[in-house]
């Protein structure tokens, strides 16, 4: 995950389940990271970030809520 604030931040996702998704729909993912990960504090809502595997840029988002 990147974003202004952070770059290559590990995280695992979590889809809404039974569902399927293609290219262009919008999906609300609960996002996950380690304990401990200093960048959570600098989440807020409304900020944009995007998704990455490996160098592959998959996704993009904004942060609609935000609960650490």
């Amino acid at each position: 995950m990147d974003s202004s604030k952070f770059t290559d931040l590990a995280c695992a996702l979590s889809f809404e389940e039974g569902k399927e998704f293609f290219d262009g729909d919008a999906a609300d993912v609960v996002l996950f990271f380690y304990n401990g990960e200093p960048f959570i504090e600098s989440f807020v809502e409304g900020m944009q970030f995007d998704l990455r595997i490996l160098d592959l840029k998959v996704a993009e988002g904004t942060f609609t809520n935000v609960s650490i």
